[in-house]
């Protein structure tokens, strides 16, 4: 992910729009995984960081299907793509985890 690339949203308490780079933005969905996995009660939504990761994946994956030359960068780049696939798919199933236990 290029740090170049930033990104708006608005915040979930109705603050004011939030700018930041792609760097940042792995960097909070990490966060909220994290906090997510290890706490033992179900956490205030990060809805926001998910739709625009979700937008930036699309994103780069239209990019590296353009730029199909088999070289180590667009190899590096699908790995990376994997990996933020596995957090995001991660932090979203944890999250599932908890609402089915503390529905039952």
């Amino acid at each position: 992910m290029s740090e170049e690339e930033t990104f708006c949203f608005s915040g979930s308490d109705g603050e004011e729009e939030k700018t930041m780079s792609s760097k940042e933005l792995l960097s909070l969905l990490e966060t909220a995984w994290l906090n997510e996995k290890f706490a033992p009660e179900l956490l205030h939504h990060k809805i926001e960081i998910v739709d625009c990761m979700l937008d930036q994946l699309s994103a780069m994956a239209k990019n590296l299907e353009k730029s199909r030359k088999p070289n180590i960068r667009v190899s590096i780049h699908e790995l990376e793509l994997e990996r933020i696939k596995f957090i995001l798919s991660s932090y979203l199933r944890q999250r599932l985890q908890k609402v089915v236990l503390f529905i039952f």
